[in-house]
């Protein structure tokens, strides 16, 4: 990591997390019936070590908004904001009968955000993630599950310490920024027409690109949100 650089790199790792990306899963593994249109929106915390370091911030406090529309009872696609400038979409399998209580499924997406740095910098998501849920009978809640990994790319992108011209910095690699996404959660009132949902999430790096001038950092996630 370039010197100087730490703080515009943490900033950036809180910016991410609004909005749609590197967010909590706020679902569980079940898709949304076919033809019908469903509304997730949430708010949380995030902790991690820029509140140790200059205290708790409005970005602290992240903000979720999604929709999913069903293409069959076992397929769906879904759409949300990504960072506040740009948009992330993706589809999800349940390998399991739509009745069933048992739901297990794969998701991936792709999200696209434009300027939100500088007038010239793009950043890239691809997430990727393993669901599980179960109905419990007669108990109107759904325990479910995610884990994945989703990579970033982000081009153009100068922090406000970038080292001199005449300084040599490391070259990109290619391979983009890795984040391990894990999430453990619980919906709510399953059988009605809204369901509440509480989850935990943790987001730890697992591989970073020396040559994009950023690093992320651990984040540890408190949600609750509405879907309907």
């Amino acid at each position: 990591m370039r010197p100087g650089a730490r703080s515009s790199i943490c900033l950036l790792t809180l910016l991410v997390l609004i909005n749609g990306c590197g967010h909590g899963l706020m679902q569980t593994a079940k898709t949304a019936p076919a033809g019908e249109l469903e509304m997730n929106l949430s708010a949380g915390y995030i902790h991690n070590e820029m509140v140790e370091n200059r205290g708790h911030a409005l970005t602290n406090m992240p903000v979720q908004l999604g929709l999913r529309y069903g293409i069959t009872d076992q397929v769906d696609v879904g759409a949300s904001v990504f960072m506040g400038a740009g948009a992330l979409l993706d589809g999800k399998y349940n390998f399991m009968p739509a009745d069933h209580a048992l739901a297990l499924s794969l998701q991936a997406g792709l999200g696209l955000a434009y300027g939100l740095l500088s007038d010239n910098t793009s950043i890239v998501e691809l997430p990727m993630r393993a669901l599980i849920s179960y109905q419990l009978p007669n108990a109107r809640l759904t325990p479910y599950a995610g884990i994945g990994l989703t990579v970033f790319w982000v081009n153009n992108y100068e922090p406000e310490n970038a080292p001199a011209p005449d300084q040599k910095q490391a070259d990109r690699a290619g391979y983009g920024d890795g984040m391990l996404l894990a999430s453990l959660g619980v919906e709510l009132f399953s059988d009605s027409a809204v369901q509440m949902l509480l989850e935990y999430s943790y987001f730890r790096p697992v591989f970073d690109d020396p040559g994009d001038n950023f690093s992320f950092v651990d984040n540890h996630i408190f949600q609750v949100g509405m879907k309907f």
